[in-house]
């Protein structure tokens, strides 16, 4: 069986394809100085596609199509997301990738590149979940929250008023009886 990957519809050219996927599992040792197996979990992060391909010298124009893949930006300036077709890739359920961290390419004694990359999922599952889950808790919390009473402006500020000038009222007062 041959593997396959296409980005875009665009199938990857080269020969000896090899992807590997990596799904992190990320946490943090709460144990301090003890021995404890306690920890925290950090949050489900994005998984990388690792890409590993052989593009014989004969072909200098596929490896140009690769970097042009990799280095392809959207309007904004970001990197552009491609839609991946793979076996392992619809395995894990990664639908978007684009391009990350970098992209190396090897000179072979077989007159070839092997040519190497990492494609970083784009809009993970988890990533859908927690942004479902914060939607939630934000309309939950819009609902739940009760409406403030009104404000009296500067009601604490005339009540100091009026004791103000009564007080002064007063001490004038005081001098009359002198």
């Amino acid at each position: 069986m041959t593997i396959k990957l296409t980005l875009d519809g665009e199938r990857l050219p080269g020969s000896e394809l090899t992807v590997s996927i990596n799904f992190s599992i990320p946490s943090d040792d709460l144990s301090g100085q003890g021995s404890s197996t306690v920890d925290a979990e950090t949050g489900d992060k994005p998984q990388l596609v690792r890409v590993r391909l052989l593009i014989p010298h004969k072909t200098p124009d596929d490896l140009k199509i690769i970097r042009d893949l990799a280095g392809k930006r959207a309007e904004d300036g970001s990197r552009h997301i491609y839609t991946i077709v793979n076996d392992s890739a619809q395995a894990m359920s990664i639908r978007q990738v684009k391009f990350h961290s970098e992209m190396l390419v090897k000179e072979d004694q077989k007159k070839a590149w092997w040519v190497n990359f990492v494609l970083k999922e784009h809009r993970s599952v988890a990533e859908k979940v927690e942004e479902q889950k914060d939607l939630s808790a934000k309309e939950q919390t819009a609902v739940e929250t009760p409406t403030p009473a009104p404000v009296v402006e500067n009601s604490e500020e005339k009540r100091i008023e009026k004791l103000v000038g009564i007080e002064r009222w007063l001490s004038q007062g005081e001098s009359w009886f002198e």
